[in-house]
């Protein structure tokens, strides 16, 4: 049997769904995800539509900023032009000029644009502020905290050595580029604890008592646990949606199985691809193939539908009718790491809006 992708993105009124069993010739290939109820889907579209009126909001404040900076520009050529006229008519020769063109309303938007507010937070979620005479877009920054789990201290036993650690901060920054975001790693913790190295998953008794022990921070901070998933062979990881965090804070994060880390040995899932994917769900997003061929799927226009999880690297593959073949390179699909390669415009946009509004991000 060949391990797969399996992740289980999970919140507390997700509905679990039973296995799904792919045959490729003499292997069997087990599939096990968590697909989004009614009610995530209500909370995420919530979110978008919260998100893209904040969006309308501040696009007539920019124009409201736009057309007073447009009428200043026009009330300060007028000064101009009467204190050259005064200075002249007094006999006054050296005087002060300055020349401001007379700028169209359609001109002033184009070449002139409102620069970017800067956060008055204190916190170390933004960087780039500290010139008060610059302005610097607000970048936002996610602190990840890397809880390792072990069974003992060599690598089988859970052990992840830091320089995976930091291999998964460059793959993870790396694969989220052009999102707006940035992942920084804030902490290492070790943990020696057989029961939860072994029986951690969802909901379960390990799994409760590992984070409570565990987590820190706030809804903009990443809590990454690594076990062993002993005794769920073939999961891979699993993650909460944004919306959970109001109701269960220190159940917020994702929990990976070690070996998927970059270099940790898994067959085709080993290049840091499982943390790619989990914190898309963090952030907000499905599965591409969430919903089949039917309905409104992932909720993002740009990622073609798709009927089930494709596994491998399966070039071409086409499950349903509509415009786009299979988005088997999407990180959020279950094909092998090396398969993956990207997000779309829709999925970036998306989750932006979403962790916006249920992390502030």
């Amino acid at each position: 049997m060949r391990l797969s992708f399996i992740t289980l993105a999970l919140v507390s009124t997700l509905v679990l769904a039973a296995p799904q069993v792919e045959e490729k010739g003499d292997d069997t290939v087990q599939l096990c995800a968590t697909h989004a109820s009614s009610e995530d889907y209500k909370l995420a579209e919530r979110a978008v539509a919260k998100a893209l009126e904040m969006e309308k909001n501040s696009e007539k404040a920019i124009l409201k900023a736009q057309l007073k900076t447009l009428g200043n520009i026009k009330n300060a050529k007028e000064d101009s032009d009467r204190i050259i006229k005064n200075s002249k008519s007094l006999g006054v020769e050296e005087y002060d000029e300055y020349d401001v063109d007379d700028l169209t309303e359609e001109d002033s938007l184009k070449t002139r644009p409102v620069p970017t507010a800067k956060s008055t937070s204190s916190s170390s979620k933004y960087e780039g502020d500290s010139n008060e005479d610059e302005e610097k877009p607000a970048i936002p920054i996610v602190r990840v905290f890397f809880n390792i789990v072990m069974a003992n201290r060599t690598f089988e036993g859970g052990n992840i050595p830091d320089q995976m650690i930091l291999r998964q901060m460059i793959v993870l920054n790396d694969n989220y580029r052009g999102s707006g975001l940035t992942f920084k790693l804030a902490g290492v913790t070790r943990i020696l604890n057989l029961d939860w190295f072994t029986n951690v998953g969802f909901d379960t008794p390990q799994e409760d008592a590992m984070k409570r022990r565990l987590h820190r921070g706030d809804a903009t901070t990443l809590n990454v646990y690594t076990v062993g998933f002993v005794t769920t062979p073939g999961l891979l990881g699993y993650a909460t949606f944004p919306w959970s965090y109001k109701d269960d804070s220190l159940n917020d994060g994702v929990v990976l199985l070690f070996k998927s880390l970059p270099g940790g040995g898994l067959l085709n899932y080993n290049l840091g691809r499982t943390l790619v994917h989990e914190v898309g769900h963090w952030l907000g997003l499905f599965h591409t193939f969430e919903g089949g061929c039917f309905g409104i799927g992932d909720g993002v226009a740009d990622t073609p539908p798709e009927a089930k999880p494709a596994v491998g690297c399966p070039v071409g593959r086409d499950t349903c009718r509509s415009a786009g073949v299979d988005p088997i390179h999407n990180y959020m699909d279950y094909t092998f790491d090396a398969c993956q390669n990207q997000f779309t415009r829709g999925q970036i946009r998306r989750a932006r809006q979403i962790s916006s509004i249920y992390r502030g991000l």
